[in-house]
């Protein structure tokens, strides 16, 4: 297989996955606006978001395992098959007016669950089909549709919510899942060879992730790396999370749409940017500094409650996100073989997700209980100059949580850019570069070491 070949397979793949997101994007906004009307709180937001994240981490063993041990394309379209009977379910509900708040938590877990074993899968897939000079292009593309996902989905959920309810988006959602399989069926994935185990899948998926915690820990500084971006998500999820009840305590629906359009707009150009940028050196100290200056936006976003100022905050915020990622995609898979990327890469996006369902939880919470009491007009920190300065009332808390937030995450973005071990992963460890690839069951990707 040449690799130009390769990239066309790539970019098969990829159209596939757009639909997948764009549908799966309609119905979750729905789903926001669905829940805001019948609660008003922070909480449910966070709860659901919550149920989003949790199978990540939890099955991240699994998820790995099966990546790397069945056949991919099977996985891919067996997913998006089960996600499409999930939405269906909840259209039923809906439809029967049976849904609740409470029924949607396991609803989202379950559409969740499958999305990570996809994504899992995707990303595997990748590295066997992009040659490397080409590699940082490819997860720029990925996040390019990531990106695009955000801008649509919010102008036409919004759009369409009033006209169409929560019933009509699941619709829509199920057209562009059936779009998706039939676009996944006709292409080709290549299929690693990984050694074969006599153990139970259980036991089996617990000697995979004693091998990907030890394979990350013998890459001097990786660990590391991960470890300090999974708190740097912890401090974004604390204050992202709340983004919808922030807007949607003092605007309409129309106004958050407008502003998750300015942030998906921001993400496309972001994701352009980095599908078209060349590959260059220092990744790891150029994924830093975007992320110092996101932190600055990200304050930016609550010192006023002013539309315009939260939607330029969340634009500035969301614009270096898909080159960082790009950038953090590229070099994680250039340390790692081929034939264990599902198995490492689900580990890796487990250990950056740790500890944000903690974030989470805290979220709603510290939004509803303490920050937006003592930011009333009579509150404790009202009566201050933090309120004289952001202002009082309803969603200032949050607008304090989102500056409190950037600050801390300049702080940790400018430890990090002191840390030599973890600024020369790329010089001292070793590239595996990919010889060849076919889309059999049976085909051993060539590898070699290369500094």
């Amino acid at each position: 297989m040449s690799f130009e070949h390769g990239y066309k397979r790539f970019m098969v793949l990829w159209v596939g996955h757009f639909f997948v997101l764009i549908g799966s994007g309609l119905s979750s906004f729905g789903l926001s606006f669905w829940i805001f009307e019948r609660t008003g709180s922070a909480t449910p937001f966070a709860m659901s978001i919550l149920s989003s994240l949790l199978p990540g981490v939890i099955f991240a063993p699994f998820l790995g395992s099966l990546a790397d041990r069945m056949h991919r394309k099977n996985i891919i379209i067996g997913t998006t098959f089960l996600d499409l009977f999930v939405k269906i379910i909840m259209l039923i509900l809906v439809s029967t007016k049976m849904l609740t708040v409470g029924l949607i938590y396991p609803i989202v877990f379950a559409s969740a669950t499958f999305h990570a074993l996809q994504g899992t899968t995707l990303n595997a897939c990748i590295r066997s089909i992009v040659p490397e000079e080409r590699l940082s292009q490819a997860h720029g593309l990925m996040q390019f549709s990531g990106s695009v996902q955000s801008m649509l989905a919010p102008i036409f959920a919004g759009a369409m919510y009033p006209l169409i309810g929560l019933s009509g988006l699941i619709g829509v959602n199920f057209a562009a899942f059936l779009l998706a399989i039939a676009i996944f069926f006709s292409m080709a994935v290549p299929q690693p060879s990984v050694d074969k185990s006599e153990a139970s899948f259980f036991k089996t998926a617990l000697i995979d992730l004693k091998y990907s915690l030890n394979y990350l820990r013998e890459k001097t500084g990786l660990l590391t790396l991960i470890g300090s971006l999974g708190v740097l998500n912890f401090v974004v999820s604390l204050a992202m999370v709340l983004l919808a009840p922030l807007l949607l305590t003092n605007y309409d629906t129309q106004t958050f749409a407008i502003v998750e359009t300015a942030s998906g707009v921001a993400m496309v150009i972001g994701g352009l940017v980095a599908g078209l940028l060349p590959n260059i050196n220092k990744k790891v100290r150029t994924m830093f500094l975007c992320t110092l200056f996101a932190s600055f936006a990200l304050s930016f976003t609550g010192v006023s409650p002013r539309w315009t100022f939260i939607a330029a905050g969340v634009f500035a915020f969301t614009l270096p996100i898909p080159y960082i990622n790009s950038l953090l995609q590229s070099t994680v898979q250039l340390k790692i073989e081929h034939n264990a990327l599902g198995r490492i890469g689900a580990i890796i996006n487990a250990l950056l997700k740790l500890i944000s369902p903690i974030a989470v939880l805290l979220a709603g919470p510290l939004a509803d209980k303490i920050f937006e009491p003592i930011m009333l007009p009579g509150g404790i920190l009202g009566r201050t100059v933090i309120g004289e300065l952001i202002g009082t009332g309803s969603g200032r808390g949050i607008g304090l949580i989102f500056m409190l937030a950037g600050s801390v995450l300049a702080v940790l973005c400018l430890v990090m850019l002191n840390n030599r071990t973890v600024l020369t992963i790329e010089t001292r460890l070793p590239n595996y570069k990919v010889e060849g690839s076919s889309c059999g069951t049976d085909n051993k990707a060539s590898l070699q070491a290369s500094t």
